[in-house]
């Protein structure tokens, strides 16, 4: 530091140079009045540590990205939760697996290009888990040079997992975690709609075990949500993987063959559901041997048969085969 004309002390810039001239060493010394830029790099220092302040401790990732995938700042979130403590001056590339990274970068370029993006992408953590983040990526314009790229990261997993569970309560039976009534119902809707659209046929199987509530009240209801589990896995691999499988309630199943070309095709499905569920199963020390009555219900081509109607149907002709004697099937209307 020096004093100025005024006697007041300012910051300068010294620079020396020695250089030989005609044999003779010379040196000259350039001294500059640095004030103006000291308070500028102070003002800048200052700006940066507010940012810093107020970014640091936002529970949320922030980023700036360069236009080559260059990172370029990261906040305290990403240092603590995603281990940013090196990724300055790094890429995407090099900082994720190459499936993700691959994705990011991609991301990237669509925010940059639409000005901005919001996507969810699983992200590995440092703690070893992997959790969902809603990412806000955006565009951050600059005079004369190439955008920069910005992000916002929100850890939402719990709201995903609720949003799962909330979902699986009301699509999933809980005992057995099929599709309920709802689910059913919805896919029968979907698939009755493709079926008149494209001219084929579906089949309705309607399930109900035989006694059981002899060997709920016999042997416990902890043993017939067992036996209800159980047969909820033979039906399940008794079908293709596009039909459904679905437990109304009770011992009462609900089977959807989304596409058959005959009416012989469900009768198949049902003589492999008897036997099936006829192979004795071995509970808490029991044997249990059971049996099912069936009801089918077919949609044809051009019927103008609705879903409630062919659910009413199957049930009725599952009536009829317990009315038969039981372990058995029978078809609407016959």
């Amino acid at each position: 530091r020096q004093k100025n004309r005024d006697g007041q002390t300012c910051p300068t810039e010294v620079v020396a140079n020695h250089f030989e001239y005609q044999g003779v060493e010379y040196s000259c010394t350039l001294i500059r009045n640095i004030t103006e830029r000291k308070i500028m790099e102070e003002a800048l220092a200052e700006s940066q540590e507010r940012f810093n302040l107020f970014m640091d401790p936002l529970p949320v990732a922030t980023f700036i990205k360069d236009a080559d995938d260059r990172m370029l700042y990261a906040n305290r979130y990403m240092t603590d939760v995603l281990g940013a403590r090196s990724w300055l001056g790094k890429s995407t590339r090099y900082l994720f697996p190459p499936e993700l990274a691959e994705k990011m970068v991609a991301d990237d370029q669509r925010a940059l290009d639409a000005g901005h993006l919001v996507i969810e992408q699983q992200i590995p953590t440092t703690d070893g888990r992997t959790r969902t983040y809603q990412t806000h990526k955006f565009r951050i314009r600059q005079s004369n040079r190439p955008p920069l790229l910005g992000g916002i990261a929100l850890d939402i997993t719990e709201r995903k997992q609720m949003e799962e569970k909330i979902w699986n309560l009301a699509y999933f039976d809980s005992l057995t975690n099929l599709p309920n009534r709802r689910m059913l119902l919805d896919r029968l809707d979907q698939s009755l709609s493709r079926a008149k659209r494209h001219q084929h046929s579906l089949a309705v199987i309607f399930l109900d075990l035989d006694y059981f509530k002899t060997i709920n009240d016999s042997l416990g209801h902890d043993v017939g949500d067992l036996l209800l589990k159980e047969v909820s896995a033979r039906l399940t691999g008794c079908v293709r993987m596009e039909d459904t499988v679905s437990r109304l309630g009770g011992d009462e199943f609900v089977i959807l063959l989304s596409e058959i070309t005959h009416s012989e095709d469900a009768a198949l499905v049902a003589e492999k559901i008897l036997k099936a569920i006829a192979v004795p199963i071995e509970i808490a020390g029991n044997t249990l041997n059971i049996s099912a009555s069936i009801g089918i219900a077919v949609y044809r081509m051009n019927s103008q048969d609705d879903m409630h109607a062919l659910l009413k149907q199957a049930d009725a002709a599952m009536y009829a085969a317990k009315y038969a004697g039981r372990n058995g099937y029978r078809f609407h209307g016959e």
